[in-house]
């Protein structure tokens, strides 16, 4: 199995999801060792840098934003009592669900019939 490095990615520039995850049919590594369904759960959640649309069947990543998220993983390894991002919206979610947050304070109530 060959590992790529962070220090030989560029700088700037971009990066497809095959060359972060890896592409199993063809044996090439990635990045980010998660499957395709998981890296996209992370896109929609906000855990994981959003995409750019280049072209209808093109999507691609900032290499700039996969390097602080990769090393935002490393932190979150080291420590795991750090919370992720996705822990966060998590938590407003059920928050939402739950009807926490503010509360109208008096006289924003609707009119009743009668």
């Amino acid at each position: 199995m060959q590992i790529i490095k962070v220090n030989t990615l560029f700088e700037t520039g971009f990066l497809r999801q095959s060359q972060i995850l890896g592409d199993p049919r063809r044996g090439a590594p990635g990045l980010i060792p998660v499957s395709a369904t998981t890296w996209w759960t992370w896109v929609r959640e906000g855990k994981a840098p959003k995409p750019l649309k280049l072209s209808p069947g093109l999507t691609v990543w900032r290499v700039e934003e996969i390097r602080a998220f990769m090393a935002d993983l490393a932190a979150q390894a080291a420590d795991p009592t750090l919370p992720t991002r996705g822990q966060h919206l998590a938590s407003a979610r059920r928050r939402k669900r739950k009807g926490g947050g503010p509360r109208p304070q008096g006289g924003d109530e609707p009119p009743k019939d009668g």
